[in-house]
């Protein structure tokens, strides 16, 4: 991904997992936006379509398989990374049937370096 100009948007209601992966995409040269919600995501995507979207796969009260269906369907220019603590078969399956690729789901924890790392290749 070219730094120059690049948007990643976070979306994750865990505020230091959110803060730690800002510092650590901004500090490479990235504009960074975190959002607690998947409507407040959805809602700045339709302002400004980042380049990648790194989201947490469970965030109460929201669907997020409604969310990645309509970014993946809408937009599907914006690469998209999932982060969860809770990556069980069924919520797998139900990524799969989205053909959402498992190269870009991450279980919780990780390595926050060496994850941005990966990501922004």
């Amino acid at each position: 991904m070219n730094i120059e100009g690049s948007l990643v948007y976070i979306v994750d209601d865990e505020v230091g997992i959110s803060e730690l992966l800002e510092a650590c995409i901004s500090e490479k040269g990235y504009e960074v936006q975190t959002f607690k919600t998947f409507s407040e995501c959805t809602k700045a995507i339709e302002l400004l379509k980042p380049d990648l979207i790194v989201s947490d796969l469970v965030i109460q009260g929201e669907s997020s398989l409604s969310f990645l269906a309509n970014v993946i369907e809408c937009y599907p220019s914006i690469k998209v990374q999932i982060i969860s603590g809770f990556l069980t078969p069924d919520r797998l399956a139900q990524l799969a049937s989205l053909n959402f690729d498992s190269e870009n789901i991450t279980a919780k924890p990780f390595d926050i370096q060496e994850y941005v790392q990966r990501i922004l290749i």
